[in-house]
This record gives C-alpha cells, structure tokens and sequence, in this order.
C-alpha cells in the first residue's frame, strides 16, 4: 500500500501514548500507531453508517424505535 507523509497537530497526551506504545513493543513506530489508529476509526465510522442504514430501513417498515 502507497504510504503519504503528513502533519498533523496531537494532543500531546496522545503523542506520549503512542511513543509509550513503540517503547513498550505494542507498536513499530509511532507512524505506525497513528495508522492502526486511522484504521479503526475508518472502520467504527463504516459500521456507523450502517447500522444508521439498517435503522432507517427498518424505522420505514416499522415505525419509529421508541424506548419502549
């Protein structure tokens, strides 16, 4: 996979989680932490959408989901 550079602002705690994770072998680089990071956040938001797209489908069948 064709890798980019980029610059990003963190917060600082943040940073100090991800070089903790390459000191503690958790992770290769801190380059590598941000990416697994983006990752799991590319994949949350896709299971977002979709569940938001199963909700919808079946609200149009059934009704609005109360809390009853």
């Amino acid at each position: 996979m064709t890798k980019h550079r980029l610059s990003a602002s963190v917060d600082s705690a943040l940073l100090a989680a991800a070089e903790r994770a390459v000191a503690e072998g958790f992770a290769e680089s801190v380059s590598a932490w941000v990416n697994a990071a983006m990752r799991r956040q590319v994949e949350h938001e896709r299971r977002m959408r979709s569940l938001a797209d199963f909700v919808a489908v079946y609200e149009s069948r059934h009704g609005p989901i109360t809390d009853d």
